[in-house]
């Protein structure tokens, strides 16, 4: 009687854990996803851009790439230094961040480069005018210049950005208005005349660490901490309007992972959950896989990626991944592999394709 209770226990145990699981990744499925490697580059991978079914890769050594699907290289250049960001329009066109910028056409004319002598270029954006917003950091000080071009890179406007202490990033808004991060919790909001406005996040609390920010598509600017090393783990979240207004002040409990803008979603990657807010801050679902840490997203138009990891606990054994695609609230494949770094994972933006880029490897996952 009393081995019948004990195993009736540890089955109800088995089916809560299930219909948890089941209410949180969606209905489980039996497509396990094929892995096929389609290209090797001859340095670490260091940027990319899906561009339907293509994507653009740019190396350390300065090599850019758009590849298709199948492996195949559409055209390629070579630039000569470290390639940190590429961006691209919705005609096509590709604006390449090195020392300098480049603008590719879609068939890889280029269209031009821009540079200044003790400067080299840290980000830039297509804006919705039309125009082009470039950044550019100084090698000699703590200054920056602000550069908005046409599309063939005539000078519109050009602005020195003074020394507003030490950064820890600089984002462009769609307007070309630039937000300016410190490295304190210090936010600065600049447009062609100067600062615009400027807040502080809470900075008394020596135990919050790794400032982020991020813009939203309509606009809203999301902010915080992704660390509290003290024994009460939450972390503030900021909600600010484009003007940094302020919106909404929220807490998530931290430790957090990775903080993904997505096409319709916000997504935090917490220690336990993946926490999907809408652009104006409210909370809308969450994800969860028991036993593995949320560190990856992406997502297009119809389906979704959640990327988690766990640690196998030795020095020899390699962190393991789990892929899964969400569609329509519904699990439709799944992946597991090893892998010593930590992969980047990009949902095509047409197909139902997964990009893997793993340093100097190029997979897709395929049903």
């Amino acid at each position: 009687m009393k081995r019948t209770i004990v195993i009736l226990i540890i089955l109800s145990i088995i089916g809560t854990i299930g219909v948890y699981a089941y209410t949180q990744l969606g209905v489980k499925t039996d497509v396990v996803l094929k892995q096929k490697i389609i290209y090797k580059t001859s340095s670490p991978i260091t940027s990319s851009f899906v561009l339907g079914d293509d994507i653009a890769l740019g190396t350390a050594s300065g090599k850019l790439f758009i590849i298709t699907k199948d492996g195949t290289v559409k055209w390629s250049k070579d630039i000569g230094t470290n390639i940190s960001q590429i961006k691209s329009d919705k005609n096509g066109n590709l604006l390449v961040c090195s020392v300098y910028f480049y603008l590719f056409s879609p068939q890889g004319k280029k269209l031009f480069y821009k540079g200044y002598k003790n400067y080299i270029g840290l980000s830039g954006k297509f804006l919705s005018d039309g125009n082009i917003e470039l950044i550019y950091q100084s090698l000699t000080d703590l200054s920056y210049i602000a550069v908005k071009t046409d599309m063939n890179g005539k000078t519109i406007v050009s602005r020195k950005i003074p020394d507003l202490g030490e950064t820890s990033f600089i984002k462009i808004t769609d307007k070309g208005n630039i937000l300016f991060v410190g490295a304190r919790g210090e936010l600065y909001l600049l447009d062609n005349t100067g600062i615009v406005n400027n807040v502080v996040l809470n900075n008394k609390n020596a135990d919050y660490h790794e400032i982020y920010a991020r813009i939203l598509p309509n606009g809203n600017i999301v902010c915080g901490y992704k660390v509290n090393f003290s024994e009460n783990q939450r972390v503030p979240v900021y909600l600010y309007s484009d003007t940094l207004q302020s919106i909404k002040q929220s807490y998530i409990n931290g430790p957090i992972n990775n903080v993904i803008v997505g096409l319709h979603y916000l997504v935090f990657a917490t220690k336990d959950n993946f926490l999907l807010y809408d652009f104006k801050g409210n909370l809308i679902n969450k994800k969860i896989k028991l036993g593995f840490t949320p560190i990856g997203y992406s997502e297009n138009e119809s389906e979704q990626v959640f990327v988690f990891s766990k640690n196998m606990g030795s020095e020899q054994g390699k962190p393991i991944y789990s892929v899964v695609t969400i569609k329509n609230n519904k699990e439709v494949g799944r992946y597991l592999f090893s892998s010593s770094s930590i992969p980047q994972i990009i949902l095509d933006s047409k197909d139902e394709y997964i990009f893997v880029i793993n340093q100097n490897t190029l997979s897709i996952l395929y049903n």
